[in-house]
């Protein structure tokens, strides 16, 4: 046998004994099922999350924005040889930032929440509501803040700091330039 055989081989053998590991080493999966007079909708989080963060209180944080849900029908191989992507949120030139479409717009980022492990409690947390744009000049705008695919960092006094997000999916994929900081403190006494 070469030697590159040999490497594949030891690989798999390496790559299997660790897939195999029993839950007293390895870990185990325990599903968590929300109490019911939080604000969990039915037995799951009603959200699905993009970022999550420990914050020094023993919560979690959980964000998603918009989740970058898409509007146009979906397609899905091998229904369709060559699916066609789908189109996100957010189109340029429907220009989307209008302040006449912020309470629309609030509604499709508004995806944040607070989970207590030791309680297993889970509750909404309002988003950050969207500030005027300083750059807008002929119609009135606001700045897009979704906090999805935003980056995150624990800051040295426990907050979080967010910066910024998805602000187009079309014609290209592009960023936004908000940021925020999460005071945890504040839901600490929650």
């Amino acid at each position: 046998m070469n030697c590159q055989l040999l490497f594949i081989l030891f690989l798999q053998f390496i790559v299997t004994n660790q897939l195999n590991l029993q839950p007293h080493k390895g870990g185990s999966w325990e599903t968590v099922i929300p109490k019911k007079d939080g604000g969990a909708i039915r037995k799951n989080l009603g959200m699905q999350t993009v970022h999550t963060a420990l914050l020094p209180s023993g919560k979690i944080l959980l964000v998603s924005g918009s989740s970058w849900r898409n509007r146009a029908n979906v397609q899905y191989y091998p229904q369709f040889e060559n699916p066609e992507p789908a189109l996100g949120l957010w189109v340029k030139d429907e220009d989307p930032f209008l302040k006449s479409k912020l309470n629309n717009y609030y509604e499709l980022v508004n995806n944040a929440a607070v989970y207590d492990t030791k309680a297993n409690t889970f509750y909404r947390i309002p988003h950050p509501v969207p500030v005027d744009d300083p750059d807008s000049f002929n119609e009135p705008r606001f700045a897009p803040n979704d906090l999805f695919c935003t980056g995150q960092q624990h800051l040295p006094d426990g907050n979080v700091l967010f910066v910024g997000g998805t602000q187009y999916s079309d014609p290209f994929d592009t960023g936004h330039r908000s940021t925020f900081i999460f005071n945890w403190q504040k839901e600490a006494n929650i």
